[in-house]
C-alpha cells in the first residue's frame, strides 16, 4: 500500500541524495542502495515507506567529522533487497538511471551462484559503475 507519489518521492531521494553501488565485502562484492541525510523526519520517512515495500535495510547515525549534525544512513544491500527496490523505481529514478540500470544486470548476471568466481562481464559493470559514481559524475552524461 505505497502511492506512486511514495515511490516517485524514494526515486528522488535516491536521485538527489543516495548512491547505487557494488561494494567489496571481504572476497565478495555486494550491491547496495545508500541515502544519507541530517534530517531524521526524511530518514524516518524513507524508512517507513521501505518498510510498507517490505525492503530490508540498515540505518545508522554518526557524527560527520567536522560538522555538528547527526548524519544518518540507510543502507539497502544484498542482491534481493536491492534487486527488489531497483525493480520498483527504476523507471523513476532519472540521475542514476544508469547505476541503477548497471547494478540490475550485474545482480541478473551474478543469479544464484553465490560461490562461484565473478565474471569478466560482471567485474566490469563493476568498475563502469565504480566511473560513473566518482564524485561530480553521478548525474552526468559520461
Amino acid at each position: 500500500n505505497v502511492t506512486q507519489f511514495e515511490l516517485g518521492w524514494l526515486a528522488g531521494i535516491i536521485d538527489g541524495e543516495g548512491s547505487i553501488l557494488i561494494v567489496k565485502r571481504g572476497p565478495t562484492y555486494v550491491p547496495e542502495v545508500k541515502m544519507s541525510n541530517t534530517s531524521k523526519l526524511l530518514i524516518d520517512t524513507y524508512c517507513e515507506i521501505l518498510d510498507r515495500l517490505e525492503i530490508s535495510y540498515h540505518c545508522y547515525g554518526k557524527h560527520k567529522p567536522g560538522n555538528r549534525k547527526y548524519q544518518w544512513t540507510v543502507a539497502i544491500s544484498g542482491r534481493p533487497r536491492v534487486n527488489k527496490c531497483l525493480l520498483l523505481l527504476q523507471d523513476l529514478i532519472i540521475a542514476r538511471r544508469r547505476q541503477a540500470e548497471k547494478v540490475l544486470l550485474w545482480i541478473e548476471l551474478r543469479g544464484l551462484d553465490l560461490r562461484g568466481p565473478y565474471t569478466e562481464e560482471q567485474l566490469k559493470l563493476r568498475d563502469e559503475l565504480r566511473k560513473l559514481n566518482q564524485r561530480g559524475l553521478a548525474g552526468s552524461e559520461m
